[in-house]
């Protein structure tokens, strides 16, 4: 990991995705980019964005979205404030997207304010 990476970067990945039971990779090439974090075989992108983007910026993030999208991939951006301040929040939706998302595993219905409670998720795709 760089050691410029933010402080967001690191409570995402030592806090939630290194111990995830799905294998994520961070700061990994895809296709042409180098993302933030990267599950296979969820096909599922996690990209941070920093606070203060330029509209150059967001024009260069929502190209590169489009473009990963077209390889299949679903592309999930967080502000590193939300990240910092709604981290469990942020926790809930990437499981989300894991078990009932565009490219879920199991397809399992499960309360989603159960998770917001802090509830262990009861899926599949999610067990050791």
């Amino acid at each position: 990991m760089s050691n410029r990476a933010s402080s967001s970067f690191r409570k995402l990945w030592y806090r939630f995705l290194r111990t995830h039971s799905l294998r994520w990779q961070r700061q990994t090439p895809v296709g042409r980019y180098i993302v933030d974090f990267y599950c296979a075989k969820a096909k599922l992108v996690v990209e941070l964005d920093g606070g203060r983007c330029t509209l150059e910026q967001q024009v260069r993030n929502a190209e590169c979205t489009r473009e990963l999208e077209l390889e299949g991939l679903l592309v999930l951006r967080f502000a590193n404030n939300r990240v910092d301040h709604r981290f469990d929040a942020v926790r809930a939706r990437v499981d989300g997207f894991l078990c009932f998302g565009v490219y879920g595993l199991c397809g399992l219905v499960w309360g989603v304010a159960a998770a917001s409670r802090g509830a262990v998720l009861p899926c599949c795709c999610l067990a050791p």
